[in-house]
């Protein structure tokens, strides 16, 4: 289940982000980062844009997509990093095998973090 809180420090927006280890992460709003799918809705192929890469260079990036429920039900990070110019990541997925309904696309990297809502039809 993803739970997050807001809080502010150093006059920066923080955020404690509880992941499926339950592990406590502290991760800071990246204004770079951004998240595009296309088509959204999708029906069995979805791709994925990833902006501001940059600001993580030759750090890990972690891209998964969670269930409306918090239950993680794709690893694309493998995607992601193969993708990578060092600015954005493009590729795209095929997620036809999921259920209908909303899901999370969550980026993860050098403790920024974005998550972007899409549906699946």
């Amino acid at each position: 289940m993803l739970n997050i809180t807001t809080s502010t420090c150093n006059s920066q927006m923080e955020r404690i982000f509880n992941d499926s280890m339950n592990k406590k992460i502290e991760v800071r709003i990246n204004p770079y980062f951004y998240i595009s799918t296309n088509p959204n809705p999708f029906k069995d192929i979805v791709k994925f844009k990833l902006y501001g890469l940059f600001t993580v260079v030759e750090k890990e990036i972690e891209f998964k997509i969670f269930n409306i429920y918090g239950k993680e039900v794709a690893n694309l990070s493998a995607e992601a990093t193969q993708n990578s110019n060092g600015e954005t990541s493009e590729f795209s997925s095929a997620l036809g095998y999921l259920p209908s309904g909303v899901y999370l696309a969550r980026l993860f990297s050098d403790g920024y973090l974005i998550v972007k809502k899409f549906v699946k039809y």
